[in-house]
């Protein structure tokens, strides 16, 4: 689920990075834009996001609880938890400079 959002985090309806957006008026075109923004972002980020996160948390884990002594856990599971969020704002990011440099 949270890939998903994570995935998501940059759709606007003007397709602008800007948090503060003060466009109130959004047409329908606008929303069918967004609709098929997010679609497309949905359909093609969204399943390797998954695969990555399955094949990185479930051998962790098991990895972890075989292994990693009860009070040294927390702190196994947090730095996998970082190395996963460094490669989901990675992936999120991903192809920004190619757009900048436009």
């Amino acid at each position: 689920f949270l890939s998903c959002l994570t995935v998501l985090e940059h759709v606007t309806p003007d397709g602008s990075d800007d948090e503060n957006n003060n466009n109130t008026h959004v047409s329908d075109d606008d929303d069918s834009d967004l609709f098929s923004r997010i679609t497309t972002r949905l359909v093609n980020d969204v399943p390797d996001a998954l695969v990555v996160g399955w094949s990185m948390w479930i051998p962790s884990m098991g990895f972890m609880f075989a292994f990693v002594p009860g009070k040294f856990q927390v702190l196994f599971s947090n730095g996998v938890g970082f190395v996963w969020n460094a490669y989901l704002s990675w992936k999120t990011h991903e192809g920004e400079e190619a757009e900048g440099d436009r």
